[in-house]
């Protein structure tokens, strides 16, 4: 039988350890400073029903590897790779 290296809350308690939430001032500053992008990757209907930050990119979850790869055929040349990224 399969057993997992590690256990899904394994890999969120490690994947915690490399990311940064920000409050809403941070990102309003971050904003400000214009060296940040916003990727929305919720479903375009909660996008939709709930609004989203001004600017922000509609991004769904499941292709954000892609349209961040310069190598594939979806990647979007709006996403700037030079730019901070916070996803929300």
């Amino acid at each position: 039988m399969f057993k997992p290296r590690k256990t899904v809350g394994q890999m969120v308690e490690e994947a915690k350890t490399r990311i940064e939430n920000l409050s809403l001032d941070g990102l309003r500053a971050e904003l400000a400073g214009g060296q940040v992008q916003v990727l929305d990757i919720r479903d375009i209907r909660e996008r939709e029903k709930l609004g989203w930050v001004p600017g922000s990119q509609h991004t769904p979850r499941g292709m954000l590897e892609f349209w961040l790869d310069p190598t594939s055929k979806y990647s979007r040349e709006s996403i700037d790779p030079e730019k901070r990224i916070v996803l929300y």
